[in-house]
């Protein structure tokens, strides 16, 4: 598992970000948040390697892509506590034996198995970032021993994976049904859209609000329908997101080389979208508070 090395109390960028902590940000101002998710990645570049594990343990994802032709896409994701490259990419539909496979008893349970795998990660990652946001960079600041990764881990693992599980289980309960009835896409990709929509904070709210996974899912519903940062962080992730789908779609469907090459390309973004997602729902609780 991937994790930060110990933290350096002379680091110069540990001490430079203090200062980006310090600094006074207005949650309404995107390009403070651009700057201040940018030092924080500075300052814990490895992080990177988190989203580029995650989009190599999506075993299903990865034989779908290997196995496409020649071609490309275009998708809108959502933001995503760990985004990975498939996060930006375009797979081809998956139809006959293959679906089902995926969609046989084994295929779910390496489904959830992922899911939950793709949790811990996330958790780690969001804790991390948002542990440096709070200005913790020195040893003393996290128990003897662990790295603000391994304690984020221990601190948010179990509703993060939770978190996880529910939108897997959204996604195995209707792509079935999809592949039976092709026509029933349109009513339903909709309401996945809207579901997704919903629960895409979900990840964010438990790591920086310190909630139990029923207290945050109830204010991620109530902060999807209020407006604010969380539709205008949705809004801009959709349309920057299906930017970077157009290469990365592409990339994808070149074999063993083009998939390794995406992975490189959207793994640093995937961290700076961790950062700057955490730094938007960091705004918004201070905002309610």
């Amino acid at each position: 598992m991937p994790s930060a090395p110990p933290d350096d109390p002379d680091d110069p960028d540990d001490a430079q970000s203090d200062d980006d902590t310090r600094r006074s940000r207005s949650p309404d101002n995107p390009d403070s948040r651009l700057e201040h998710a940018w030092s924080l990645l500075r300052r814990r570049p490895r992080l990177t390697a988190v989203p580029a594990v995650a989009s190599l343990l999506s075993v299903t994802s990865l034989a779908r892509a290997l196995d496409a032709g020649p071609g490309g896409g275009v998708t809108f994701p959502l933001p995503s506590g760990l985004p990975t490259v498939w996060t930006y990419a375009s797979l081809p539909n998956t139809t006959g034996p293959a679906a089902t496979e995926t969609f046989g008893l084994g295929g779910v349970a390496a489904v959830l198995f992922g899911a939950a795998v793709a949790g811990v990660l996330e958790a780690g990652l969001l804790g991390t970032f948002d542990s440096l946001a709070d200005g913790l960079s020195a040893p003393g600041d996290a128990p003897h021993g662990k790295s603000l990764f391994r304690r984020s881990v221990a601190r948010h693992g179990l509703p993060v994976v939770a978190a996880q599980l529910l939108r897997a289980g959204v996604v195995l309960a209707v792509l079935p049904v999809v592949l039976v009835a092709p026509t029933a896409a349109v009513i339903v990709f909709p309401i996945v859209f809207v579901v997704s929509y919903a629960l895409y904070g979900l990840p964010f709210v438990i790591v920086v609000e310190a909630r139990g996974f029923r207290s945050a899912l109830d204010r991620t519903l109530q902060l999807a329908g209020s407006g604010g940062n969380y539709p205008r962080f949705a809004i801009t992730h959709v349309l920057a997101g299906a930017a970077v789908s157009l290469p990365v779609s592409s990339l994808i469907r070149g074999g063993v080389t083009g998939v390794t090459v995406a992975v490189a390309l959207t793994a640093p973004v995937g961290a700076f979208v961790a950062a700057y997602g955490v730094l938007v729902f960091r705004d918004t609780a201070e905002t309610v508070s």
